[in-house]
């Protein structure tokens, strides 16, 4: 497995509002592995601290556990980030509660785990063909049904799936792909055989189309 990411403030956002991490962080070539990205709501305050804050209580889980056993523990990890949101909001009144969408893909082996709340999406890239394997938990462009940090019931969605060799990942905020078409995405990911060639590819062209919002991209190669 080989892997590379980048972020960027986009063009016309004042505040970057996405958080990515990855676990471990000392080895790219590691057997297991888990990414994060999470898209701090730009229409409610302090978007970048609800994604930085979920980020870190899923990569705190994650090394107190020493890794992840289950999909169960993917997904205590995802509560995990939305308690630490919620002890944020408990003192806000509700129109000032801060939120982020999370997207979790755990690596091990030929098993692919993956926890989504929102609108971050990941991707497979097999036999030259991009398949979305996450759903958007959205009404519309601009609104959510589901973030960590809402009030209300909080549900988590969770998936197992396999990959091969010669599969890619690409796990993104909508600041990606909202600027560019899905043959776009396709496209880089199949032209570059090197990981970080293909991000640079990737988020050129998010730029190039605009750069509305802020761009966080994983493209992971198994």
């Amino acid at each position: 497995m080989q892997f590379a990411y980048k972020k960027h403030k986009g063009l016309v956002r004042e505040e970057q509002e996405d958080s990515m991490a990855h676990w471990p962080k000392t080895s790219k070539a590691a057997k297991e592995k888990l990414f994060a990205v999470a898209d701090g709501l730009g229409g409610l305050p302090d978007g970048e601290i609800a994604s930085s804050n979920a980020v870190k209580a899923v990569m705190d889980y994650t090394s107190e556990h020493k890794g992840i056993e289950s999909l169960a523990e993917l997904k205590a990890a995802v509560m995990q980030a939305q308690q630490a949101v919620d002890e944020q909001n408990k003192d806000r009144n509700i129109d000032d509660y801060m939120a982020t969408t999370l997207t979790l893909a755990y690596l091990n082996g030929d098993q692919l785990w993956v926890a989504h709340v929102g609108d971050c999406r990941l991707y497979r890239v097999r036999d030259q063909k991009l398949e979305l394997l996450t759903e958007d938990h959205a009404i519309d462009r601009y609104t959510l049904s589901r973030a960590v940090g809402f009030p209300g019931e909080f549900k988590v969605d969770t998936k197992k799936l396999k990959v091969r060799e010669g599969d890619q990942l690409l796990l993104c905020s909508d600041g990606l792909y909202g600027m560019v078409e899905e043959n776009d995405l396709l496209q880089p990911l199949l032209t570059h055989q090197d990981a970080s060639a293909a991000v640079d590819a990737l988020l050129k062209s998010a730029l190039d189309n605009g750069g509305h919002d802020n761009i966080s991209i994983y493209v992971i190669q198994i």
